[in-house]
């Protein structure tokens, strides 16, 4: 408990020096390369649990760096094609996490030419240039944090306020893992540029790059670097008020969190309970800030990155640089993994997870994968097994260990009892999972595991109970809806019957008032009428008569004239 008291006192963040096994793969101090290999698969999976729409279809040609798939929500990113070649089509792999859960990928049939796309124009004058352009440019070529979040750059630089402290993490911590220290050494200028397109968005005064002190080489070459684009900076834009300082940091885990880191270089503790821009800085990777220099002044979207592959089970170890997507058999193959691993961890030993190397499909590396470790024989140093657990002893190690001033070995008591609230009480969600708690643990419980499972169980529980409001709101929206126009059309049909009866009503007035008014010269009318029908009747009647004399009259003249004749006709005979 003094240990503890002390520690939280501290001027420096709370840490452990861990044996380092970097010599292993930054001997060489090389960048190496591995060749094209025939296929790549590109996983549509997003953070958020969604599919990323694509949009190509099979048969596509498509370069280097071109959009094949478009995210869903606003926390995805773009995914693009590492090598030129023909989609073949959309095939099932082992999603790159511990839950090696198989998803969907887009399959690419390499042409083995890698010819690059042209889709993303080169913006040199970045120091003139909109921040929208900027940040539109960041999202569009796929830049996420490569320490090992993945966490979309654009959102967490798209800041409304100005940040004043621009971190760059060079730290590199766990053991293993040398792909930030060669990259430092290679590419010390790209990557001090990108801080400073970073700290241009985010409207920085200051950029300070803190890198553990037992990577002496690129200390040397980052602090030249910066030195000089101070100078040149500074000549020919006096308004540059963004130095960039080089710090040297002890070599202790977890350094490379951005609490300690921030902690160590601002000379003060992190409000945890906020987040970084509410404590005046924001925090990024070394090969983040390169990532974004090359999608920037070189017009190129995420597609490759360095990567240590390291252990004692790989015959070739050094640092690659390696395509996203390349499936892991294909680089075994090329490095010389051992078929018969103890274990292959992608991610560091402390804070990684460890893979089946069996399954029949593939597997890849992101953008986010920083290492893959193989070891014919498991070090005593990585993740606890289950079946290496005994009881709690309640020490206090874990606590005297833990970071951010947790009480590991009460969180874990109430993860396995189900005890969510009190879980969240003891700020479980404040935890980085940094395994330090494991890694001191005498009685050998995945306390990392523990807190992982916990974690998830929470979040899972919240998902629902947000679903079930989400439902419980449309349904009730939805009977508001139907009561409304229920009530709407009761309205409208009384409008009308209360219309159709004034009608009623104002016609029988109108009836009344008229039979009111003209009673008597109706009756005379009658009287007239019935005068009249008479008259009309009687001279039907002799006009019908009259039509009867005419034609008897004129039946007897017709018989009279037939007389004659016939008397003229005898008369003439007789004469004869």
């Amino acid at each position: 408990m003094l240990n503890f008291i002390k520690q939280w006192f501290a001027d420096e963040p709370i840490g452990l020096t861990l044996p380092e096994y970097k010599a292993l793969s930054n001997h060489t101090g090389k960048i190496q390369t591995l060749p094209i290999f025939d296929k790549y698969y590109i996983s549509l999976l997003q953070r958020d649990g969604e599919k990323a729409i694509p949009c190509v279809k099979v048969g596509d040609k498509v370069k280097a760096g071109d959009i094949i798939a478009c995210p869903t929500s606003h926390m995805a990113l773009h995914r693009h094609a590492p090598t030129s070649g023909e989609i073949t089509g959309i095939v099932e792999i082992r999603e790159t996490h511990a839950s090696e859960m198989v998803t969907y990928a887009l399959e690419i049939t390499s042409d083995g030419l890698d010819t690059p796309t042209d889709d993303f124009t080169p913006i040199t004058d970045y120091q003139h240039t909109d921040r929208e352009a900027l940040l539109k440019r960041i999202f569009r070529a796929g830049i996420a944090g490569m320490g090992g979040a993945g966490f979309p750059t654009e959102k967490k630089i798209n800041l409304s306020n100005p940040v004043e402290t621009l971190i760059i993490n060079g730290a590199e911590c766990e053991p293993y893992i040398t792909c930030d220290d060669i990259l430092m050494r290679y590419h010390a200028e790209a990557i001090l540029r990108g801080a400073k397109i970073f700290a241009h968005i985010l409207r920085s005064k200051q950029i300070l790059v803190g890198i553990e002190d037992n990577k002496p080489e690129a200390i040397a070459i980052m602090q030249e670097m910066a030195e000089k684009l101070n100078h040149t900076d500074g000549q020919a834009d006096s308004n540059n008020d963004c130095p960039i300082t080089v710090k040297s940091m002890p070599t202790k885990y977890p350094m490379g969190s951005r609490h300690q880191i921030a902690h160590y270089l601002l000379g003060r503790k992190p409000d945890i309970r906020k987040r970084s821009y509410q404590s005046g800085f924001v925090c990024h990777n070394v090969a983040t800030a390169k990532a974004a220099y090359d999608a920037v002044v070189l017009g190129r979207p995420l597609t490759e990155r360095l990567v240590t592959f390291s252990g004692d089970g790989v015959e070739k170890t050094g640092v690659y640089l390696t395509k996203c997507g390349s499936d892991f058999a294909d680089i075994a193959r090329t490095i010389g993994v051992a078929q018969q691993c103890d274990e292959i961890i992608f991610g560091g030993t402390m804070m990684g997870f460890a893979i089946n190397p069996n399954h029949p499909l593939p597997i890849v590396v992101k953008r986010e994968t920083t290492s893959v470790l193989a070891f014919a024989n498991r070090p005593l140093h990585t993740l606890k097994q289950p079946t290496d657990e005994q009881n709690c002893i309640r020490c206090g190690e874990c606590a005297n260990v833990c970071p951010m001033d947790l009480l590991p070995q009460q969180l874990q008591f109430y993860g396995r009892s189900g005890n969510h609230d009190k879980a969240q009480e003891n700020r479980l969600f404040d935890c980085i999972e940094c395994g330090l708690c494991t890694y001191v643990c005498p009685s050998d419980i995945p306390l990392v595991q523990i807190f992982q499972h916990s974690k998830g169980e929470i979040l899972a529980e919240r998902k629902k109970k947000q679903a079930a409001e989400q439902a419980r709101i449309r349904f009730e929206n939805r009977n508001a809806r139907i009561e409304a126009e229920k009530a709407e059309r009761a309205r409208k049909s009384a409008e009308r019957r209360a219309k159709l009866k004034a009608q009623a009503e104002e016609k029988e007035k109108q009836k009344a008032m008229t039979t009111d008014s003209t009673g008597n010269i109706g009756k005379a009318n009658s009287q007239a009428s019935q005068t009249d029908k008479k008259s009309d009747k009687a001279d039907l009647i002799a006009a019908a008569l009259a039509r009867t004399q005419a034609k008897k009259a004129k039946l007897a003249k017709t018989t009279e004239t037939e007389s004659s004749v016939v008397q003229d006709k005898e008369n003439n005979v007789g004469v004869e």
